[in-house]
């Protein structure tokens, strides 16, 4: 089976590769607005990508199909959050403020690490 993978994960992550799993196990490295064609043996496999911990939801895929991979909503809201304690630091706020924001963004990053899904795969075929 054949199966086309298209990474459009935007600025986040564009220095390191993601790595492609099919059915667990590492076959290939996805960098910056690549498209990848793997060929795999079974007809139908499991795909996942992850990157430094952080990972995409599992998908069912067959032969044919096209695979995009983006950013999850998650992530989108982690960066906009540190920017926004950025923003904070240089207005002179009072720090209790500053360290919130920060709780927040830590927060959110373990969780997109661990529980939440960093990108997102989806079927465009």
């Amino acid at each position: 089976m054949s199966i086309k993978i298209i990474r459009k994960t935007g600025f986040m992550g564009m220095a390191v590769r993601l790595a492609v799993k099919v059915n667990g196990e590492k076959i290939a490295k996805i960098s910056h607005q690549e498209s990848l064609q793997l060929n795999i043996k079974e007809k139908e496999a499991l795909l996942r990508v992850s990157q430094l911990g952080t990972i995409s939801n599992e998908i069912k895929v067959n032969d044919g199909d096209v695979i995009e991979v983006k950013m999850s909503n998650w992530s989108y809201l982690f960066v906009f959050l540190l920017f926004f304690n950025i923003l904070l630091s240089s207005l002179n706020i009072h720090s209790g403020y500053q360290i919130a924001v920060m709780a927040i963004v830590v927060i959110l990053w373990l969780l997109n690490l661990f529980v939440l899904n960093g990108f997102r795969l989806r079927k465009i075929n």
